[in-house]
């Protein structure tokens, strides 16, 4: 039965019709069978004429007995539903068909369809695919591939029968889906390189998934990957996995101004939501939490118009120091996974600012620490004074910012210039690149060209004109001494400072705002006068914010590393600006620091899936480090054992040193991937000393575009596939395909009920031509 299952989809019938095939034959010998013959003169006659008739009447009853067994052929052929291909290995070898299924498990899915999710109709769909291979074992093989798992095969090529049935029943059961945004095409393009690797000749790929529009709208990359299975003879079945749009609420924002966070200090949150549904959502409402405890605090919208995303500002105050967990949700609805968001934050107690001065009276350090901290219970910012020493012999990791105030005095008595040396040059480098924020405000004792070629990095090319070597902390070369603003024109009323639009100019320099208009600026540093002034033409990163109103530029900012530096061409205070005695002064210095401020922690915020990787020095920490899971809190936890690593040398320390590496430099490196489901992921690391850093944590969030759930029409992946012959769309909930279109082979049942017509038509002609019919009516 095995053998004949290949080429019928009801074996048994087909099975019964070829004994059936006897019964004409056994008639048509029943018919020849000899009776005694007994002679008579009148039979003489007649037998000399069928001697003549007999080769001819021979043919005509085995012309009618093969017509009678093809009829019944046909007809067991039709009954047990006759399936052939040309290309079945039947005659060349292999006469298996390969069914590889590729299963979009993206958080999407999980979208409700009535009672049920797209996930868990796509389960069905592959039970019935292998549910309708099993009946024909020995005809089909299986394979299966999950879009989040697309190194390996979940279900390896396996043989279709009812051992596989009884297997996947257990694997579908147990599988759920993900949380993560995945790539479909990436899948389509694995799966294909598997089908064409393979041996078989019939080869299907169905894909199951909802088949939203964000990812099949417009995508000619994706309608290429599909058209190029197509040309290599593989027949793609599109399966939806989901019939229609859903309506749909996301939150898609959780952010926090983490740059002022501190004990005491109101913290600002923006939470945005998402309407991806095609109706108004009205009274929409949030609930938000912090360290599982719920806020009353009132988060709510009136009404969010289709495809609008309305963000609303919340300010919280923590009253103790330390990580903080915060969580947003909302009600659920058709897609739950992105009804929730999270963020941690780390709240200190205090925020330290250095700030580094030459000036000998202290004037100008103290406005600016006024500026910063007019009452440091509000602003949270504790501002600490220096010398240039300072930088020298200290670590600087403590400080969210650093001001640098380079005061217009007159030189030390032995003439030099005064400068920043360059060990105290790196440290504020390596401080910068970590994340830390630099700001300058240059009354300039330093020499210009010295601060240009050591600070700067400035020289000039061989064309004249000024190039930095590499990235720097001063973002433009400076002339060679100060310049004079001159205020000759009394019934000017342009201010001396203009701002550009810029996070530090917000609210200070709009149309509507009088801050500047009484500040005055005498002096200030001009920029080399062979520097291009154009951001649009130099294209190196710097951004002009503040101009003189003689058009010299005199506020800038640029990125070092991770870090941000504001540079300021004048006194922040007096003797060249009345800035400190304005009322824009202090709005403007906390717009700087909020700035360029260094995170404590940066937002750990992270897309589902994304490692977790951590190092620690070896000689600081133990070697076995704890993962603390969402929802688990102290509880539940993961222990994990670092490795430990011993970092390579560069050329120039090896070329320097050839000394064993010092073990003191070895670090402990931890590596987290099971960061699956959303959540808060902890850390619970062992130092060795008290005061070392030991635990932290990371919000990880469905990724934003998950939450769309408009579906693609099929006109729409008709016209990212193309018209391609072997590629076919299956709407939600039709199975008529699974019967038919899977099979090993064509169905071939209207061209055998065509045949079994024409079949019988022809028989009862010829049976009739070839019978005798004596003339009724005749006269006698």
């Amino acid at each position: 039965m095995t053998s004949l299952a290949q080429f019928f989809l009801n074996p048994t019938i087909a099975a019964i019709g070829g004994v059936l095939v006897l019964a004409p034959i056994i008639i048509h010998l029943i018919n020849r069978v000899r009776y005694r013959r007994v002679k008579f003169a009148a039979m003489e006659f007649l037998l000399e004429a069928q001697q003549r008739n007999r080769r001819r009447l021979l043919m005509e009853q085995l012309l009618l007995l093969l017509l009678r067994i093809l009829i019944v052929l046909a007809l067991a052929a039709l009954l047990g539903r006759l399936v052939l291909d040309a290309r079945l290995s039947v005659f060349s070898g292999n006469g298996k068909a390969h069914h590889l299924v590729l299963l979009d498990d993206s958080a999407s899915m999980q979208t409700r369809v009535g009672n049920t999710t797209a996930f868990e109709d796509a389960k069905k769909v592959i039970r019935q695919l292998v549910e309708e291979g099993s009946r024909r074992p020995g005809t089909q093989q299986f394979s299966m591939i999950l879009l989040s798992e697309l190194d390996a095969l979940y279900i390896a090529q396996q043989d279709v029968d009812e051992n596989l049935l009884s297997d996947l029943e257990d694997k579908l059961d147990s599988l759920e889906c993900s949380f993560q945004r995945l790539d479909i095409e990436e899948g389509i393009e694995i799966a294909g390189q598997k089908l064409k690797s393979d041996r078989a000749i019939i080869k299907h790929l169905h894909v199951l998934s909802d088949f939203r529009s964000n990812d099949w709208q417009g995508d000619p990359s994706l309608g290429k990957a599909v058209q190029s299975l197509s040309d290599d003879g593989v027949t793609v079945n599109l399966i939806r996995a989901s019939g229609e749009s859903s309506p749909n609420l996301g939150i898609v924002q959780l952010d926090a101004d983490v740059q002022a966070a501190a004990v005491g200090v109101p913290v600002r949150f923006s939470i945005g939501v998402q309407n991806y549904g095609n109706q108004v959502a009205e009274d929409v409402r949030l609930s938000l939490s912090v360290d599982g405890e719920k806020l009353p605090l009132a988060v709510a919208f009136d009404k969010i118009e289709a495809g609008e995303t309305i963000t609303q500002v919340k300010d919280i105050t923590f009253q103790e120091g330390g990580l903080h967990r915060i969580r947003v949700d909302i009600a659920s609805d058709s897609l739950s996974v992105d009804n929730d968001r999270f963020l941690t934050i780390n709240v200190p107690l205090q925020n330290n600012v250095l700030i580094v001065s030459n000036d000998i009276n202290g004037e100008a350090e103290d406005v600016l620490r006024f500026a910063l901290a007019p009452d440091p219970a509000l602003t949270g910012i504790s501002p600490r004074v220096e010398s240039v020493d300072f930088l020298r012999t200290n670590p600087l990791s403590s400080f969210r910012s650093i001001y640098i105030l380079d005061h217009d005095k007159e030189p030390p008595e032995n003439g030099t210039p005064i400068t920043l040396p360059p060990d105290a040059i790196e440290q504020l480098e390596a401080y910068v690149r970590d994340g830390g924020g630099l700001v300058w405000a240059k009354g300039m004792n330093a020499d210009a060209d010295i601060f240009n070629a050591i600070v700067g990095k400035w020289e000039k090319n061989n064309e004249g004109k000024w190039e930095r070597d590499g990235e720097s902390l001063f973002p433009v070369p400076l002339a060679d001494s100060r310049s004079v603003l001159t205020h000759d024109d009394p019934t000017s009323t342009s201010p001396d400072l203009l701002l550009e639009p810029h996070a530090i100019s917000e609210n200070i320099a709009d149309s509507e705002s009088q801050m500047l208009n009484d500040v005055r600026v005498d002096q200030y540093i001009p920029v080399a006068e062979d520097w291009e002034p154009s951001d649009d033409v130099r294209l190196d990163g710097v951004t002009t914010i503040g101009r003189l109103k003689n058009g010299a530029p005199v506020l800038f900012e640029h990125q070092f590393g991770r870090g941000r530096v504001v540079t300021l061409l004048t006194s922040a205070g007096p003797p060249w600006t009345n800035l400190a005695e304005r009322l824009a002064f202090l709005p403007l210095i906390q717009q700087i620091q909020k700035f360029v401020a260094k995170p404590d922690e940066i937002l750990r915020q992270r897309e589902i899936g994304t490692p977790i990787r951590l190092d620690f020095p070896a000689l600081d920490y133990d070697q076995k480090i704890d993962f603390l899971l969402p929802g688990s809190g102290e509880g539940r936890a993961v222990e994990y054992d670092m490795k430990r690593v011993s970092p390579e040398p560069t050329e120039e320390e090896a070329e320097e040193s050839s000394d064993e590496p010092d073990p003191n430099a070895d670090r402990f490196v931890a590596e987290y991937l099971a960061t699956n489901t959303p959540g808060i992921y902890g850390y619970r690391a062992r130092p060795r000393l008290p005061n070392l850093p030991k635990d932290g944590a990371f919000a990880y969030n469905v990724s934003r575009q998950e939450g769309h759930t408009s579906i693609a029409s099929t006109e729409e992946l008709r016209k990212t596939i193309g018209e391609t012959d072997n590629v076919f769309v299956r709407e939600y909930g039709e199975t008529d395909y699974i019967s038919q279109g899977v099979d090993p082979g064509r169905e071939m049942r209207n061209y055998l009920l065509y045949l079994l017509i024409g079949l019988l038509i022809i028989e009862q002609t010829l049976a009739y031509r070839f019978s005798y019919h004596p003339e009724t009516g005749a006269k006698r």
